[in-house]
């Protein structure tokens, strides 16, 4: 993965562009897009070579229980929230390098300190390789009730490195 950089891309920035159209070339154009009333924050990641962007990760912050028609989850009075990935894709040139890899990394830190308690994301039952991607950073698997034979990883975040204000045990 020499020369690839992993770091935040927000609303103006010149490359944001960039990553949309990879979602299109890479069939998650509607989920990068996606947007609900339940969404408390939006992130992108992106893994950019030189100013070329090969990669993108699409997350947002919510109360865990609002988008699945249930109230929010508390854990001692306080909402737990989640860190929910609509959108993720590595260009065909650059898969099974790392890239995706170092996204899935970078969210999990970046949920950690936004004090998330776990990390979430939908996969289709075809994305062999994002399974496999999932399961190997220790993510549990649960399938969905969708005919497209999908599933949900959901990852735990470390409750000692929470920021201040994040639910601790």
């Amino acid at each position: 993965m020499t020369g690839i950089v992993i770091e935040y891309c927000g609303p103006g920035d010149s490359r944001e562009q960039s990553a949309r159209d990879l979602a299109d070339a890479v069939g998650q154009a509607e989920y990068f897009a996606y947007e609900a009333e339940w969404h408390l924050e939006k992130h992108t990641l992106i893994a950019a070579e030189s100013d070329r962007v090969v990669g993108f990760l699409r997350f947002v912050v919510q109360e865990i229980g609002p988008d699945s028609d249930r109230p929010s989850l508390a854990l001692r009075g306080e909402p737990m929230r989640e860190a929910y990935v609509l959108a993720f894709g590595v260009d065909e040139s650059h898969r099974r390098r790392g890239v995706g890899a170092a996204l899935q990394s970078k969210l999990i830190e970046e949920a950690t300190t936004l004090g998330c308690f776990q990390v979430r994301s939908r996969s289709a039952g075809d994305r062999a390789a994002n399974h496999a991607l999932k399961l190997s950073l220790g993510f549990g698997v649960h399938p969905t009730k969708d005919t497209d034979q999908g599933v949900f990883f959901v990852l735990r975040l470390p409750q000692a490195e929470r920021s201040p204000g994040g639910v601790r045990d």
